[in-house]
């Protein structure tokens, strides 16, 4: 074919099967009508672009260039050689990738009595523990797997594995052993301990996040907090969510933090309430603003004997602010499009949420653009709530965690881009003096639910759908769609399956047959970018994050030819090592849906 002799000729330039493995078209492939010949780049020209990054593999921008040289040549009839090396004004510029994101910073007073919220709530959960043991045995075998999912967690980090199940009794029972008081605190425990620390400090984070919702709501005038919401704020949340969100008691998977779950157990003491309302107070008389730049400014500044190890809040923004400045900026694809003078949302797509960083950037940018007024301004102006915002951002995320603490933050940024504090006086606001409050729009849908069971439906059973097999919600919209812009899939170590969990995935889903057979040598993220692919609407974009290159052989192979039935790929690129460090990615991959 003769863009795989144009790819062999840049693979001269960058080496194809350093990057990514066999990611050519096999040759016994027919050729594709539509696809345009790729003309093999001249000697000279060739020569010129040896000079260009390492990192950048581009066929039509290779294409563009050629022809423009070709153009230069033409016009001023002095060949290649004459022409000065054409500037490579559309690459991927990594260095301005990978350049830390501003932050807007709390005062250390206002972080120390966050601290102490968090201790408090520590402390107390710890109190509590026995009240696991009479929850319902599914929500306990619930509680074992999040336990297991953190003890790998760490495990990794340490350089070591995980080779038990975790019973959830015998963890209450180490527990008491670790928590003895005089006891020296053990700086490395063993994986059963150090599982059981970071699910306490998710449930004291949790009601950390319900507590931000609803202090946040006071101050956009949105609800007035009362004393007793302490004590209940789960059931405030959602009592609140289901009056005044869009299409929450149509949307099956919509807002999950405020239904129950593995945290929604744990209630406040008395005596604990009392030391929070001492706490609160203290942060009302400082005007404290309960925004989610407070709250993510905060989990980046954790001391150290407070911080969640099992938690990469910093590197998972740091690798979302740059895959959105790599689709806005570098790519130049704007998030929003413009229909009747008005700001239209794409649809993005996102399989696996981790801890939403990819998701809650994306949201960020689209509050900004579709603001009506004050379009300049950070804060402040009347969002959109055109039913364009309802139905922006799409996910899907099997661990509950991850899911709540993206869905407070996305609330917490759709409430400060809907009010300004200023609108209403700041904290003292006048609720029944306000103006008519209207819904507030629901501009993402998570689905707490594993990605790869939302696959394409080929066709319904002959004798009828099957109640029990069809999905309902989000889930339901995200499994027929296929019709979104952008996806973004990010595969990390920490996700990496077993042999056996894939193939139990191929048994209970036979959609994944065709790729995962025994023994295969996929994994988590690559099963990821099919679903993604598929998921694209015609000329779609699809953007892959992974700690490794696509395996060889096998069903590796299977997988290319799949995915190249789908997509061109046109953007290979390896991030930089202190961008691998910190994000644990290692390669990208760009390419757009035929």
């Amino acid at each position: 074919m003769e863009r795989s002799h144009a790819q062999e000729n840049l693979a001269q330039l960058v080496n194809i099967e350093t990057l990514l493995g066999k990611l050519s078209r096999s040759p016994e492939r027919p050729p594709t009508a539509n696809v345009k010949a790729s003309p093999a780049l001249p000697r000279e020209l060739a020569a010129a672009v040896v000079e260009w990054p390492r990192e950048v593999l581009s066929l039509k921008l290779c294409e563009r260039l050629s022809a423009q040289s070709r153009a230069n040549a033409e016009q001023s009839g002095s060949g290649f050689m004459s022409q000065p090396a054409p500037a490579l004004v559309e690459h991927i510029h990594l260095h301005r990738l990978v350049q830390p994101a501003r932050t807007v910073k709390t005062s250390d007073e206002t972080l120390a009595k966050l601290d102490r919220l968090f201790e408090l709530l520590t402390v107390d959960v710890l109190a509590a523990r026995d009240r696991l043991l009479m929850l319902n045995p599914g929500r306990r075998k619930m509680i074992e797997r999040r336990l297991e999912f953190i003890g790998r967690k760490i495990a990794r980090s340490r350089g070591e594995r995980l080779n038990r199940s975790l019973s959830l009794p015998e963890i209450l029972k180490e527990s008491y052993r670790d928590s003895v008081p005089g006891a020296p605190v053990t700086a490395s425990p063993k994986l059963g301990i150090a599982a059981w620390r970071g699910f306490v400090s998710e449930v004291a984070l949790y009601n950390l996040l319900e507590l931000f919702f609803l202090k946040g709501l006071d101050v956009y005038g949105w609800r007035n907090f009362e004393p007793a919401d302490l004590g209940r704020m789960n059931f405030s949340a959602h009592t609140f969510l289901s009056q005044r969100a869009a299409g929450f008691a149509h949307d099956k998977h919509c807002w999950n933090f405020v239904r129950t779950n593995l945290y929604s157990w744990y209630v406040p003491s008395q005596k604990a309430l009392v030391e929070l309302a001492k706490v609160l107070e203290e942060l009302r008389t400082a005007n404290f603003t309960w925004s989610d730049h407070d709250l993510s400014h905060w989990v980046a500044e954790l001391p150290t004997g407070l911080k969640l190890q099992h938690m990469e809040f910093a590197d998972d923004a740091r690798t979302a602010g740059m895959l959105a400045d790599l689709l806005e900026t570098q790519l130049n694809m704007p998030l929003t499009s413009k229909f009747q003078g008005r700001a239209v949302c794409r649809k993005f797509f996102v399989p696996a949420l981790e801890l939403g960083g990819v998701a809650l950037s994306l949201l960020d940018r689209l509050l900004l653009q579709i603001r009506q007024s004050a379009p300049n301004a950070f804060e402040g102006g009347v969002a959109d709530e055109s039913s364009q915002l309802h139905r922006a951002v799409w996910a899907c995320e099997g661990e509950s965690f991850e899911v709540f603490w993206t869905e407070v933050l996305a609330l917490l940024k759709i409430l400060r881009s809907a009010r300004s504090t200023s609108d209403y006086a700041g904290l003292n606001s006048p609720h029944a003096n306000s103006v008519s409050l209207s819904r507030l729009p629901h501009a993402m849908h998570v689905v707490n639910s594993l990605g790869l069971e939302l696959h394409n439906m080929d066709q319904l059973p002959l004798g009828g759908p099957e109640v029990s097999k069809l999905q309902q919600g989000s889930a339901a919209q995200i499994q027929q769609l296929e019709a979104f812009d952008v996806a973004i899939v990010t595969d990390h170590p920490d996700r990496a399956k077993s042999a056996a969990w894939m193939k139990a995935l191929a048994q209970q889903l036979p959609y994944w047959r065709g790729l995962v057979g025994t023994g295969t040598n996929l994994n988590w993220g690559e099963l990821h970018l099919h679903l993604a692919a598929t998921k694209l609407k015609e000329n779609g974009l699809c953007i892959y994050l992974s700690h490794r290159a696509l395996p060889e052989g096998g069903d590796g192979e299977k997988l290319r030819k799949s995915v190249l039935n789908l997509c061109t790929l046109d953007y290979f690129l390896e991030l930089p090592e202190d961008a691998h460090r910190a994000a644990g990615t290692t390669f990208s991959c760009v390419g757009p849906r035929r």
